[in-house]
């Protein structure tokens, strides 16, 4: 395997992109147009974002290098296993993280903001804890990688103090809390998804995740509860954006909310079997995120225009 090609497949690139234009998306949508002059420039969110990005792509390096075994007993694509050296995973994973500390402590300065940049190494800190021996703990290690979720788009109400504010009478303020809940449950849904697609490893290798520890059938019940918030989230936010007469807004949302249903279906009326159900409910709910983030994108275009 070619150093780049392991590189690429180790930090994950689309997933980079994802994580760091979910906060300039919701600055686009929720802060430039509907709440006056912000605190923040558009550097300052990019930087942030950048921030977040490169944190989680150190997140997935560890990752990786902390489940070699439990990879290779679910049959999960993993570079280190394909010739990639650990050592120079190592060393990604080191710079990954100081590149984004740079950018936190860059912010920090401009902003004063020194309490709220001390979420970064928390983050780094809780990512390879996560890694090395929670996410092994029933249901704490799905807890802490959707906290680290939902905390992507929550920096974006910490960093701007008139969102927090205006949170009881403003309807905007009130859908970027819905989005952090949305974003909660819906990677704690994925997390426990992926949790029944590799027991059988994770349950040889020594991981006692809760699909392990718990009979299928109750892990699908607290998967359709963490869907059933969503999809009321979701539906929340097409309902709030059609009575402030974002009419883009509110059909993308339904359209979401669609989305999301048609997942619910196919889990009560599976295609597939096996592993390969859990493959494909995963890959769904993977896609559905990556939708709602290109909503934000789309409604923020329309409200700057």
């Amino acid at each position: 395997m070619s150093m780049v090609l392991g590189w690429l497949r180790l930090v994950r690139p689309l997933n980079i992109l994802l994580i760091t234009f979910t906060p300039v998306a919701l600055w686009a949508v929720l802060v430039r147009p509907l709440f006056g002059i912000p605190e923040l420039d558009i550097r300052q969110v990019i930087m942030l974002g950048m921030a977040m990005g490169f944190v989680a792509a150190a997140g997935n390096v560890i990752n990786d290098i902390a489940d070699r075994t439990i990879d290779q007993l679910n049959g999960r694509k993993n570079p280190l296993l394909d010739g990639f050296p650990v050592s120079a995973a190592w060393v990604i994973y080191v710079s990954l993280n100081a590149v984004a500390l740079i950018l936190t402590w860059q912010l920090a300065a401009e902003l004063n903001r020194w309490v709220a940049a001390s979420m970064l190494p928390i983050a780094i800190l809780g990512l390879a804890a996560y890694s090395f021996s929670l996410k092994c703990i029933p249901l704490i290690g799905n807890l802490v990688v959707s906290a680290f979720a939902a905390g992507v788009p929550g920096l974006v109400f910490i960093a701007e103090p008139i969102i927090g504010e205006s949170l009881i009478k403003s309807p905007s303020a009130q859908s970027l809390v819905v989005y952090i809940i949305i974003a909660f449950f819906g990677t704690l849904a994925r997390e426990l998804v992926k949790d029944v697609e590799d027991k059988q490893g994770d349950a040889a290798a020594g991981c006692r995740t809760l699909a392990v520890q718990w009979e299928e059938t109750k892990v699908l019940v607290l998967i359709n509860a963490c869907l059933f918030i969503v999809l009321s989230g979701v539906a929340y936010l097409a309902a709030i954006w059609y009575m402030s007469n974002v009419i883009i807004g509110a059909i993308s949302w339904a359209a979401l909310w669609f989305l999301l249903a048609g997942v619910l279906f196919t889990i009560y009326n599976p295609s597939h079997e096996g592993k390969e159900r859990w493959s494909v409910l995963s890959t769904q709910l993977k896609t559905a995120m990556a939708f709602g983030l290109l909503l934000l994108i789309i409604v923020g275009a329309n409200l700057w225009n």
